[in-house]
């Protein structure tokens, strides 16, 4: 799964999606440059 994320989003997002899933699947994160 993957999910695109606006810059000023990403670090909150980062963090939540780390610890959580998204539609009951986790998921890698990576911040994209």
């Amino acid at each position: 799964v993957y999910v695109a994320i606006r810059q000023n989003m990403a670090q909150k997002a980062y963090k939540q999606l780390q610890n959580g899933k998204i539609k009951g699947k986790s998921c890698r994160v990576r911040l994209l440059k």
